[in-house]
């Protein structure tokens, strides 16, 4: 979006702490110096598959991850240049098309200098949600937990995955739409973040 960078250096400026979640199709030689500069607290990049084929289906755009994987080098690149940190987080929407994927798309993100993985389970919504992409079979379950328990032994052994284990065994029960206990209380996200998107 036009002006977008310049609103990220203006909240620097103010001290305010902003990052962003892009599908990456933007991150030019250019645009990443231009963000680096501006300091972000983070920059997300929305990737649902650890390759081509996976993603740019689920995205429905040809030739976005490659786009994105050049430019997450692109922000590295500036990173080193300027002197600048600030995570890169690789942030995938689970669902039925990606999940069998999700270990390989830790191993990507760490080939490609991406900082961490936040895995974020897909909530019903569009029209595919419900045809396509819900988590619902027995043996989809089924490898689910077998694909949660292989997340939870690489978060154990180091692999930069954002997500506690806690809550990655949690994945299927969301997919299966269990209601959390009354005990837990209520989610308090909404009182600590403030969110625009267009």
């Amino acid at each position: 979006k036009k002006g977008f960078v310049d609103l990220l250096a203006w909240c620097r400026e103010q001290e305010i702490e902003a990052g962003v979640t892009t599908n990456g199709s933007a991150l030019s030689l250019k645009m990443a110096a231009r963000i680096v500069a501006a300091r972000p607290l983070n920059v997300n990049i929305s990737c649902d598959g650890p390759d081509a084929q996976t993603h740019d289906y689920l995205r429905g755009w040809p030739g976005l991850f490659d786009t994105l994987s050049a430019g997450i080098g692109h922000l590295r690149a500036e990173q080193r240049a300027q002197g600048i940190d600030f995570p890169i987080v690789i942030k995938p929407t689970v669902n039925k098309a990606n999940f069998r994927t999700l270990p390989h798309i830790v191993r990507w993100a760490e080939r490609v200098g991406a900082t961490a993985v936040n895995f974020q389970p897909m909530h019903r919504s569009t029209q595919e949600t419900y045809d396509e992409l819900w988590i619902e079979s027995a043996e989809d379950f089924a490898d689910l937990e077998r694909v949660t328990a292989q997340l939870c032994e690489m978060h154990q052994r180091g692999h930069a995955i954002v997500n506690s284990p806690e809550i990655l065994r949690l994945m299927a029960p969301h997919f299966r739409e269990e209601r959390a206990p009354a005990k837990l209380g209520a989610c308090r996200v909404g009182l600590r973040d403030f969110f625009i998107s267009t």
